[in-house]
């Protein structure tokens, strides 16, 4: 019988304060001197727009950035600071070479600090305004499942465990990584080895398959038999435990292979063993292995 799995998927804060404290604090503010009025970048970026960001960009710009030099490329001669419709790229790479020190470049005229901070804040509040009145998202292809978002949707929705590795083709890859949007494609191949998983999952799923299915299941050459493997009973040795669906009432027969069986691979079978296979815990098989 099958399990059904149904998974079913602040703070206040109190601020008090008593009336003499109220007095206290407005006794001391009125006893405070007047505060010093505070320039931030975007007061004085009031100050450095139309005529002014033209006039900077044409005194300490337009010098190595013009037509005719295109030092490193740029060219803003001509342009407007305040129209980045066609411009905003170029503006974006002004706006990096300023906050970073390197425009205009050490050694050649340059205004002071803060008109340069008022400049790069006009600049960028321009480029976010041109991006909001024309957004530009992107486009972003239709993504499909890979084989192994497929495989756990698989589990997630029918408490499957399924070997999709047998099932469908590996994903093309973009960067190393396998559930790019761009690169899962469809082809009508593929499209079919899908609807042939579909099948095989759902006859599984509501235990109608009819076919003859042998599952593998091997030991890594490399891992120790020689002591208990986490998982297992205590008092074994070796083995090592995996979970199988079993999609529906039948007979199944389990065939264990021993690297016994392979002459020359007599290690750590001199004495005699139990063999034993249990399903959730119990004990369903027992037999003698190796010795003399």
């Amino acid at each position: 019988m099958r399990r059904a799995c149904v998974l079913v998927a602040a703070a206040a804060l109190v601020a008090t304060a008593s009336s003499n404290l109220r007095a206290d604090r407005s006794a001391a503010q009125s006893s405070a001197p007047a505060a010093r009025p505070v320039t931030t970048a975007s007061a004085a970026s009031s100050q450095v727009t139309g005529v002014n960001q033209r006039q900077l960009v044409q005194q300490y710009c337009v010098t190595c950035h013009s037509e005719r030099a295109k030092t490193g490329g740029l060219v803003l001669e001509n342009l407007d600071p305040q129209d980045t419709t066609a411009t905003a790229e170029t503006w974006e790479k002004v706006v990096r070479k300023v906050r970073g020190g390197m425009m205009p470049p050490q050694g050649m005229p340059r205004p002071d600090t803060a008109t340069l901070e008022a400049f790069a804040t006009s600049l960028e509040t321009a480029l976010d305004q041109q991006a909001l009145r024309q957004p530009n998202p992107g486009h972003k292809p239709v993504h499909r499942l890979n084989r192994t978002e497929y495989g756990n949707a698989v589990r997630d929705l029918l408490d499957l465990n399924v070997d999709v590795a047998e099932l469908l083709p590996p994903d093309d890859e973009s960067n190393g990584f396998d559930n790019i949007a761009g690169v899962l494609r469809i082809s009508p191949s593929l499209l079919e080895q899908y609807l042939s998983a579909s099948h095989k999952i759902s006859a599984l799923a509501v235990g109608t398959d009819k076919d003859l299915l042998t599952t593998p299941y091997r030991v890594p050459p490399d891992d120790s038999q020689e002591d208990q493997v986490e998982g297992l009973p205590l008092g074994t040795r070796g083995g090592f435990a995996f979970r199988h669906t079993f999609p529906q009432d039948a007979t199944y027969q389990f065939n264990v292979f021993l690297l016994r069986n392979i002459v020359g691979y007599m290690t750590g079978l001199e004495f005699a063993h139990q063999l034993e296979i249990s399903i959730d815990g119990e004990r369903v098989f027992v037999a003698g292995v190796g010795g003399a």
